[in-house]
């Protein structure tokens, strides 16, 4: 997959946290649905998406934004097999599941910036802006997508804890 904001990783000291959170997953990454993965920018809200803790939510809201902002910048395998499943840009607030049970060498829920260590997961600025997309469903969960565990946004701005 030739994409090209993967080409160049900018080595950089950590920027600070950004005053608002930034959440969400490139457009391109594929979510899982019953039938089948479909790309992130292409879901719109009553759309079911698999989730760890059940079967299936419906996805309530669907927001896109350009970033240009620094990034995190996981390559594949990095959190355990197929975790992620290709290079995968993620905003440093986006917080993942990581389990040991999948390969990953802690468990817990973290912070995308929180697992930098400058050589498979690491900051990144995008040349060009990149479509972020953050998906609201009415409770908190955890999906997969694009081979990670991400947590969600809710309605009225809650995460899961």
């Amino acid at each position: 997959m030739g994409l090209p904001f993967f080409r160049v990783a900018a080595k950089r000291d950590l920027p600070s946290p950004s005053p608002r959170l930034l959440t969400g997953i490139v457009g391109s990454t594929p979510l899982y649905t019953p039938g089948g993965a479909i790309p992130a920018e292409h879901l719109t809200p009553g759309d079911h998406i698999l989730s760890r803790s059940r079967q299936t939510a419906i996805l309530q809201e669907i927001h896109l934004r350009d970033l240009s902002d620094a990034m995190i910048r996981i390559a594949p395998d990095t959190l355990g097999r197929a975790r992620p499943e290709a290079f995968t840009l993620l905003p440093p607030d986006q917080r993942i599941l990581l389990r040991q049970g999948a390969g990953a060498r802690r468990e817990g829920i973290f912070a995308a910036r929180d697992l930098v260590d400058g050589d498979t997961v690491k900051w990144y600025t995008p040349r060009s802006p990149v479509r972020v997309v953050q998906l609201v469903f009415d409770s908190a969960l955890i999906v997969y997508a694009g081979g990670l565990e991400i947590e969600t946004a809710v309605a009225g701005g809650h995460s899961h804890d």
